[in-house]
C-alpha cells in the first residue's frame, strides 16, 4: 500500500512475550518485504512496500559498502532477519480467527516493531487495536498517503517526524506526533520527552504513543543514531 512490492505483516510474542526491555511484553508487529530479507531488501533499494518514503531507514552506498544516513535505530540483521527466516521457513501459521484471536485479547500490541503500519489497511490497525488491552505505533507515511487513510490510522499511531517544521504541520492536521531530535537538541515545548528515558516506564505500562485515542501532549525523543539527521533538523 505504501510501495510496490508484496509484503508480509507477522504478529509475534503471543506465546512467549518480547523480553525488550524498552517495550516490555508487548505483541510485536512487523511488515516485512515478501521477497527479500530485510537486510537485502534496503541493500537493494527495494524496501518501499515496507517502510515507503521513510527518511530514517539510509542508503546503501555500493562504492563504500556501506550503510549512510541511517537514523533507524532497529538492526535489521537481528529481530527483522530472525522473523523473516522465520517466515521464510514456513514457521508461522496463517491467521485464523477461531484458532488466534484470544491469544491477542487482552494483551498490548505494538505496531511497526519494524516496518511502517501505513503498509496494511486500516482495517487491520482498528481491528486489533479494538481486540488488544492497549496499543503502540508510529507511521513516517502520514504526509505522503491519501489524506483520509492518514486521518484514520492517526487514530491509532504517532506520527513520526524528522524536524520541527514536520511535528509542527501534523499537530496542524490534529495528529500526535513522535519527534526524533537530534543529541543536544530540546523538543518542542507542547511535546513532552520519552518517558522511557525521563522515569524508565516502559512503552507497555506507558501507552502514550497511541495516537490521536490517547489524549495526551505529542512525544519527542533524541536519536539513537546520528548518521544522516543533523542536516536534516530544522530549528525554525
Amino acid at each position: 500500500m505504501i510501495g510496490p512490492q508484496q509484503v508480509v505483516v507477522i504478529a509475534t510474542g503471543l506465546v512467549t512475550p518480547s523480553d525488550n526491555k524498552k517495550t516490555g511484553p508487548m505483541i510485536q508487529v512487523y511488515i516485512l518485504i515478501d521477497e527479500l530479507d530485510p537486510y537485502e531488501a534496503i541493500r537493494q533499494g527495494e524496501n518501499q512496500g515496507a517502510c515507503g518514503k521513510c527518511e530514517f531507514q539510509g542508503y546503501w552506498d555500493e562504492g563504500a559498502q556501506k550503510f549512510r544516513d541511517v537514523v533507524c535505530y532497529v538492526n535489521k540483521g537481528q529481530g527483522p532477519s530472525a522473523v523473516w527466516d522465520a517466515d521464510y521457513e514456513e514457521k508461522y501459521p496463517d491467521y485464523d480467527e477461531a484458532l488466534h484471536r484470544s491469544l491477542f485479547v487482552g494483551r498490548r500490541i505494538r505496531w511497526g516493531a519494524y516496518g511502517d503500519p501505513a503498509a496494511m489497511p486500516v482495517s487491520i490497525v482498528r481491528k486489533f487495536s479494538a481486540i488488544c488491552d492497549g496499543h503502540t505505533g508510529y507511521s513516517n507515511q502520514l504526509f505522503w498517503i491519501d489524506r483520509r487513510r492518514a486521518d484514520a490510522l492517526a487514530q491509532f499511531l504517532q506520527c513520526s517526524c524528522a524536524n520541527k517544521a514536520q511535528d509542527a504541520e501534523a499537530k496542524r492536521r490534529g495528529w500526535r506526533t513522535f519527534l526524533v531530535v537530534p543529541k543536544g537538541k530540546e523538543g518542542p515545548s507542547n511535546s513532552i520527552e520519552c518517558p522511557y528515558y525521563t522515569r524508565g516506564v516502559n512503552c507497555h505500562d506507558c501507552l502514550l504513543c497511541g495516537g490521536k485515542e490517547r489524549s495526551a501532549k505529542s512525544i519527542w525523543v533524541e536519536a539513537h543514531a546520528m548518521t544522516g539527521l543533523n542536516h536534516r533538523w530544522e530549528d525554525e
